[in-house]
């Protein structure tokens, strides 16, 4: 006996004797001692032909039971032993013998006991764990198997663990990941076509906790005594070797060392219309072996060609001035994801392939010592043209708020679609701060009685453009007007939309249009414009005799006094919301565009106080509606609304007080 088997011996003892200990202390300082043991000498390196000299003989119990969706061309094999042979088998695949078995078992003790946590919760999966303990306790499938509690999983985890110190114990499922961990390679479990219920729990690769390179692969099969039907009952594990492997034992081997399998990969790769019969005896691969490699480099040259070719026709796309969709992309190129494809537009972006994206041109006659100052760079650096391209939509939006007009970021991405969201707002709060007079024109609010307009009218309001030009100039000090490239982007309402508002308000002052009905009839109208037009339809009669009292005695400046006085209790009965719903204090120097937001704010949280309202009753009935039933009474709220109170519902929380 050598000196290592010696220590390995040793290194069981210990851990057999701490075995006897309560608990798993002991156990665990003996793991910690085995490791620095065994961590004076590593495992041999595998040797380059296959199984060893010994005589190799197929297991004809296994192979009867080998399934059909394994690896094809392979043969399971005898090896000797007692106990479940895992450990002997995998030291057959490993050097031909079943010489370091034993030192095999004293590894993935060390590893399951150092790293038990890993194995318990961060690896195997909880089916898995439930069929290994199903496994190790020997029984059928009942509803009390289902769901174990940790404690139990943890405990007989523990047992199995303990019994693996004996070279006669039987091994489980995380015997086998602790084993893959151990002789860093995968291991290919083959588990026959037999207890269907289990297999596809215990048929996989398993991969090791850590590895640094590309593992090889073990096949290693579960075999045992068939019973009646697809039923059968594991006994042990048996190697399983491929088929060339075993026809090249028994042929003489040359003179001469064949070369490694990667030179042949490397001439393949240089060649690729390289054929097997050109190699002959000059290669230590096999037949499949090769083919198999020859078509992963077609498939990867061929993958190269397209990501190419993608890349290239986005890159046209962009300099030709037009963005391609997703959706049209993919269709011409599947293969590559979204993330490639939001990752090469970004790219394009960034690097000024959008150039060709000029926005108007008044913009691009901007001098380059204007971009230069704005960057704080040299003209040199400046006069890149994605540079250049993000300096004059800077400017634009600056020069837009120094004239009192605010661009929303649907128009500005108009004229700058490489401009992502993040950066126009970064941009509109830097130009603000430098503006602190800046002041949105407020939307002006009808002050009269509403008049009922038909529908088929088609006489246009003139639009006062007017007070916009007077905002302009005096943000420009009464200088000259702007060019035309800087003013707003958002043009007089057209003739179909008028007529839109006008239908929506007669039939809101008609009371025959509910809000639900009117958010899906007219989705581009503010929920405000609803309910203002609802509380002129309740306070028409009180509008009309306030506005038609004479005043023939007032003069002109009070006159004038009670005008503005009149109008700023129209404004606020206006944006008030109707009688019992919501209370909302008003003043005549509110904002009229803060009690628009207000008014819009109130209505989404009834609307959604009701929706949760209904789900809560719902729920307390035992009648919860489906999300079909749910959306047709409540259509604005979104499908994952929806799930996230119906999940806090049967979380035991509540939607509405009271």
């Amino acid at each position: 006996m050598t000196s290592r088997e010696q220590l390995v011996q040793h290194v069981l003892q210990e851990l057999q004797e701490a075995v006897e200990s309560e608990g798993l202390e002991g156990l665990v300082g003996a793991a910690l001692e085995a490791k620095q043991v065994l961590s004076s000498f590593a495992l041999p390196t595998r040797r380059g032909g296959g199984p060893g000299p010994q005589v190799l003989e197929v297991d004809s119990v296994a192979l009867s039971l080998y399934p059909e969706d394994a690896p094809r061309n392979m043969l399971p094999l005898v090896c000797q032993g007692e106990g479940s042979l895992l450990f002997e088998a995998a030291s057959l695949l490993l050097w031909g013998d079943a010489g370091l078995s034993l030192e095999l078992r004293a590894r993935t003790v060390v590893e399951m006991l150092l790293h038990r946590h890993y194995y318990l919760q961060g690896m195997i999966d909880s089916k898995v764990m439930l069929q290994a303990v199903r496994y190790s306790l020997r029984s059928e499938e009942s509803p009390e198997m289902t769901s174990l509690p940790s404690a139990t999983l943890e405990a007989i985890f523990d047992a199995d663990v303990k019994a693996t110190c004996f070279p006669s114990s039987f091994s489980n499922v995380w015997h086998l990941y602790a084993l893959a961990s151990v002789v860093q390679r995968n291991i290919y479990s083959i588990y026959p076509l037999r207890n269907l219920k289990i297999r596809p729990y215990f048929n996989r690769v398993i991969r090791p906790r850590r590895c640094d390179h590309t593992p090889a692969t073990l096949h290693i099969m579960w075999a045992g005594q068939p019973l009646s039907g697809h039923l059968f009952r594991h006994q042990y594990f048996a190697p399983v070797v491929g088929l060339e492997e075993v026809e090249a034992e028994s042929a003489h081997p040359g003179p001469a060392p064949l070369p490694p399998p990667a030179k042949t990969l490397e001439l393949l790769n240089r060649e690729p219309g390289l054929s097997y019969s050109h190699l002959g005896e000059h290669s230590s691969v096999t037949k499949s072996t090769f083919y198999r490699w020859r078509r992963q480099s077609q498939e990867h040259r061929q993958k190269v060609a397209t990501r190419f070719s993608a890349k290239h026709f986005l890159q046209d796309s962009f300099h030709r001035g037009g963005v391609v969709p997703l959706q049209q992309f993919l269709q011409r190129f599947p293969e590559i994801s979204r993330s490639t494809y939001y990752a090469w537009k970004h790219e394009l972006v960034g690097s000024g392939a959008c150039q060709a994206l000029t926005p108007t041109e008044e913009l691009t006659k901007l001098p380059e010592r204007q971009v230069a100052e704005g960057l704080g760079c040299s003209s040199t650096a400046a006069s890149s043209p994605g540079v250049v391209f993000m300096q004059r939509a800077k400017l634009y939006l600056e020069h837009c708020i120094a004239l009192n007009t605010l661009v929303p970021y649907r128009c500005f991405k108009r004229r700058f679609p490489g401009i992502s969201r993040s950066t126009y707002y970064n941009w509109r709060r830097k130009a603000l701060r430098r503006n602190p007079s800046f002041k949105p024109v407020p939307a002006l609010l009808e002050s009269g009685p509403p008049q009922p307009v038909p529908v088929g009218e088609k006489a246009l309001l003139p639009w006062k453009g007017g007070e916009v030009g007077e905002g302009a100039a005096k943000a420009t000090g009464g200088g000259p007007p702007a060019p035309r490239a800087f003013l707003p982007l958002r043009v007089p309402l057209s003739r179909w939309q008028r007529r839109l508002r006008r239908a929506a308000r007669k039939q809101v002052l008609g009371g025959h249009l509910p809000f639900c009905r009117f958010r899906l009839r007219y989705p581009s109208l503010s929920p405000s414009s609803f309910w203002v037009w609802k509380s002129l339809a309740r306070s028409w009669p009180g509008s009309l005799s306030k506005l038609h009292i004479p005043a023939p005695t007032l003069g002109r400046g009070s006159r004038k006094e009670a005008e503005e006085k009149e109008a700023g209790r129209n404004v606020i009965a206006a944006v008030a919301p109707p009688e019992g719903t919501w209370p909302m204090a008003a003043s005549p120097g509110q904002d009229p565009n803060g009690q628009v937001l207000v008014m819009d704010m109130l209505a989404t949280t009834k609307f959604k106080a009701q929706a949760k309202l209904f789900l809560q009753k719902r729920f307390q009935s035992k009648s919860f509606p489906s999300y079909k039933e749910f959306s047709t009474l409540f259509p604005l709220t979104a499908r994952s609304t929806y799930y996230m109170w119906k999940r806090a519902l049967y979380d035991g929380l509540t939607l509405v007080d009271g």
